[in-house]
């Protein structure tokens, strides 16, 4: 069961990466329920996660964030898989439009991370539904903070997005000028990138 289960999930990870996401999904949830058998609780936690990803990719968020729920109990003991699970949580939840249930899930994210890029990240994406709920000093207060991270220089596809984040904040609280060249920045990173998102 486990061989199989891990040739099962390789072929997920293969189809997600040439972003082949129907088959991927088939795979990681032919994978979970063959690793349930096994009780491996973090290869069940991950394959929930990457099934939830596709999900969301796919504008299923309410079918994301049920995944996600269910991946909970199986992050004990990973604080990797439980801050992610947290985070896409957040995800499904501002897209839903639930933006007090977002920022609940990012903090608790952000609470147990460690590592200075992914609370980066995080930090992002508290910034984001600030900037959806209308309230551009507190996005603006977060991100500048970020974005003095060295971390950032090493990483252009997360400052590309904190940059642009920033810049749409200071072009709402009319500082345009700083604003507009924020944004062609960031834009100019993504294009070199290849980064749509």
């Amino acid at each position: 069961n486990s061989l199989q289960a891990r040739k099962l999930l390789d072929l997920g990870m293969a189809n997600y990466a040439n972003q082949k996401f129907d088959s991927a999904f088939y795979y990681y949830n032919r994978s979970k329920l063959l690793y349930e058998v096994e009780n491996d609780s973090l290869k069940i936690a991950y394959n929930f996660l990457q099934m939830a990803i596709i999900q969301q990719i796919y504008g299923d968020y309410s079918g994301s964030e049920k995944n996600l729920v269910e991946a909970l109990p199986y992050t004990k003991g990973s604080v990797l898989h439980q801050s992610a699970v947290y985070n896409q949580l957040g995800i499904s939840s501002k897209e839903l439009y639930n933006y007090d249930d977002a920022l609940y899930y990012y903090e608790k994210a952000k609470s147990i991370t460690k590592d200075t890029l992914p609370k980066i990240s995080i930090e992002n994406n508290i910034a984001s539904v600030n900037i959806e709920k209308k309230e551009f000093k507190t996005s603006i207060k977060i991100l500048e903070a970020v974005i003095k991270s060295k971390v950032l220089d090493t990483v252009n596809v997360t400052k590309a997005r904190v940059l642009d984040n920033l810049g749409y904040s200071y072009f709402k609280v009319n500082r345009d000028q700083e604003g507009l060249r924020l944004m062609n920045e960031a834009l100019s990173m993504r294009r070199k990138n290849n980064d749509s998102c």
